[in-house]
């Protein structure tokens, strides 16, 4: 039996926007220290791991941060629309203090079972809390900023992403002794992520009351990914742009991954980067994201999200041409130093900002779109069916790359495999050419119709 469906949503129904920085900082605070914290624990786990040899676990606590995304994505979508989406954001956020104290713990006394026990709590916070707060966001801002919201927040997420990774390996780099005997660098990355969590749960508490419940009568989803699953096919069926959105998304996020671990690769491989060196290309390339969500914000002006999804062929072309500047950085550098020019590494990480600058002015319109072309009452759980595509793009990704390449993959093949990523973005930009996201005829962002569509 299909899920039932709301009333649609009219454009005009909307709130207004509201006023400057209030409801944007308490959203952009609670989400910002989640990533930050997502990213700092991770990072510091995996750098711990990788001290103490378990080199297995990175790619293990990597499959537990996703999984509940897909498992749990059913649950996390009916209670967005059950209930109120802040109150949801609130709870959520409540549980990643549980989570990180536990997760303190196992990092101080170096108790892998415990670690990877928060990864899964972690995974499970995240699952819950984006739905709540992404279907949030049509609900608080004009329909003519949702977009700016989404690109400033993506910048937002994206600086802390960073600050995230770069303040673990500042963490454990400390020296000495602290409580206990416990190494001050353990001590002090226990410490941090559980009063940054701690933070993220009192920006919650300012966060705008929203609507009331979009579905208050909603029966409770037991069948798991069986409803997510049906949820999927009333989707395909009733939306087809929706779902194309969806997938487009799922797809960025998969070529991500993939790519990710192939500039891994790559770094190590063709310039001799230890894991220090190899971040410093990673945060070129989300330092690229962060700016191209910031300008797809900016240019949200130019007509709305149907004008930013209109340029999604130019963000897969920038993307295309990042991807083949990094795969022939290590020749485009020798060819260059011989002319006094900068070398491959300066190549490489011109070509991953340019990739990432690419991937972030497409996923902000995808998001927006997402967002809010649904009727109120579905948003919750369209946002938590997006999510498990995303994710199970991601695993598929990673875990393909891992069957198909073996530890000692040599830097041609990992080149290779950046080119393979530059020709599948200029695939998906013909397609976007060939048939568009955008609403066509200046339709309404929102779905319409009896149905709900």
């Amino acid at each position: 039996m299909e899920p039932s469906r709301p009333s649609p949503a009219s454009p005009a129904a909307l709130p207004g926007p509201a006023p400057r920085g209030g409801p944007f900082a308490a959203m952009a605070s609670a989400y910002g220290l989640g990533v930050f914290n997502d990213n700092f624990f991770k990072q510091a786990a995996c750098l711990l791991a990788l001290a103490a040899d378990r080199k297995e676990l990175p790619g293990l606590a990597a499959a537990l941060f996703a999984l509940p995304f897909i498992l749990f994505a059913a649950p996390a979508g009916w209670m967005a629309d059950r209930f109120a989406k802040t109150r949801v954001a609130r709870w959520s956020k409540g549980l990643e203090v549980a989570a990180m104290a536990a997760g303190g713990l196992g990092l101080a006394f170096m108790h892998w079972p415990l670690v990877l026990a928060m990864v899964l709590l972690m995974g499970i916070q995240s699952a819950f809390f984006s739905p709540a707060l992404n279907g949030s966001i049509p609900e608080c801002f004009a329909p003519g900023r949702v977009v700016a919201v989404n690109g400033m927040m993506k910048a937002v997420t994206t600086v802390m992403m960073l600050a995230g990774l770069a303040a673990a390996g500042l963490a454990l780099s400390l020296g000495g002794a602290g409580p206990g005997g416990i190494p001050a660098g353990r001590a002090v990355a226990a410490a941090a992520a559980l009063a940054v969590a701690a933070g993220g749960w009192l920006a919650s508490l300012r966060l705008p009351a929203g609507r009331p419940p979009a579905r208050p009568g909603a029966a409770f989803p037991w069948d798991g990914p069986r409803g997510t699953w049906r949820v999927l096919r009333r989707e395909r069926a009733g939306d087809p742009l929706l779902w194309r959105a969806i997938r487009v998304s799922a797809w960025v996020w998969a070529a991500a991954a993939a790519q990710t671990l192939l500039v891994n690769q790559l770094a190590a491989e063709a310039f001799g980067l230890g894991p220090l060196g190899t971040t410093g290309l990673v945060m070129a390339e989300l330092a690229g994201v962060a700016a191209g969500g910031w300008a797809a914000g900016r240019l949200s002006g130019r007509g709305g999200v149907a004008g930013t999804l209109a340029r999604l062929p130019a963000g897969a072309v920038l993307a295309a041409a990042g991807a083949t500047v990094a795969a022939a950085s290590p020749a485009l550098g020798a060819e260059a130093a011989a002319r006094g020019g900068p070398g491959g590494l300066a190549w490489a990480a011109a070509g991953l900002w340019t990739l990432g600058l690419g991937g972030g002015s497409m996923l902000v319109p995808l998001d927006s779109f997402v967002q809010a072309r649904p009727p109120p009452g579905s948003r919750g759980e369209v946002w938590a069916l997006s999510n498990a595509v995303s994710f199970a793009g991601i695993l598929a990704a990673g875990g393909g790359l891992a069957a198909l390449c073996d530890p000692g993959l040599a830097a041609m093949e990992a080149a290779t495999g950046l080119r393979g990523v530059a020709l599948a973005f200029l695939g998906l930009g013909a397609a976007s050419l060939r048939r568009p996201l955008a609403p066509p005829g200046g339709k309404p962002l929102q779905s319409g119709g009896p149905d709900g569509r």
